[in-house]
């Protein structure tokens, strides 16, 4: 089952998602392990953002998007952000109409575990089935299947999620899923958003992105939030989960500044053709 909670403009405009709503979202995120919000971010916003990945990352070579980066399918690559203007702030990672969500999710002292965009080039073909990390204890496969959420995707689209671009197939329920269930899944449920939406994903629930059949490549920030004991110890063996500089850290407000519990100094874009 798959739960769409639309976000009101006034609600956008004042940063807080009502009561029910709130309550909605959260009792969604716990029975399937995602939950979507419906033009949850400015659309002024997401341009600003999608413009300026473009002229950050648009003209990689594939040996720089290695060096920035790493595959993770066919013609698709994660990236770490560049903690500059526009996504170095507040709005970004620590939004006000999220953070109340996670907060009730992951705890109050959650972390910024992973701030880094998937983009899947055209002509990419579809993701293998699979989840963002190793159950957390394999040995016994019961109790980390039904332990409480420990790390949330937030996926926030910078282009529409629609039958022209492709989106991402997901199988809600299955992040209290076993392995045998993974080897006999069939079709899931394709997620269909505009810009400017996102949507909660467990880090246990099953997903691939489709493949890409338009003629553009189809961006999506992928901001992972966590409880402050979570390490990702899988998918940043290439690239750093954060890179932030010790001059980018002085510039984080202070009342953001625990969301932040790995920070590197590393290139953030391509060199000039």
């Amino acid at each position: 089952m798959l739960v769409e909670v639309q976000v009101a403009p006034d609600d956008l405009r004042r940063g807080r998602l009502g009561r029910a709503q709130l309550a909605e979202a959260e009792a969604a995120y716990r029975a399937h392990g995602l939950v979507t919000l419906h033009k949850a971010f400015d659309p002024a916003f997401i341009r600003r953002l999608e413009v300026a990945y473009a002229a950050r990352f648009g003209g990689c070579s594939e040996d720089e998007l290695a060096r920035l980066g790493s595959r993770v399918g066919d013609e698709r690559w994660m990236l770490s952000l560049p903690f500059e203007d526009p996504f170095d702030g507040p709005e970004l990672y620590a939004p006000a109409l999220l953070m109340p969500l996670l907060h009730r999710l992951l705890g109050e002292a959650v972390v910024l575990s992973s701030y880094c965009a998937v983009t899947s080039f055209p002509g990419a073909g579809p993701q293998h089935l699979h989840l963002d990390h190793p159950l957390l204890f394999p040995e016994d496969e019961q109790a980390s299947l039904h332990l409480p959420p420990y790390a949330t995707t937030v996926v926030i689209p910078l282009l529409d999620l629609d039958e022209k671009n492709g989106g991402t197939m997901v199988w809600p329920g299955s992040h209290r899923a076993t392995p045998s269930f993974w080897k006999r899944v069939t079709r899931g449920t394709p997620l269909r958003l505009p810009a400017g939406s996102a949507f909660l994903m467990d880090y246990r629930l099953l997903h691939r992105g489709e493949a890409n059949p338009g003629h553009l490549p189809r961006p999506v920030l992928y901001l992972v939030y966590a409880r402050p004991w979570f390490r990702d110890a899988y998918n940043f063996r290439d690239h750093p989960p954060v890179r932030l500089s010790p001059e980018a850290r002085a510039r984080i407000p202070e009342a953001h500044q625990g969301l932040f519990a790995a920070a590197l100094s590393a290139p953030s874009g391509c060199s000039a053709e």
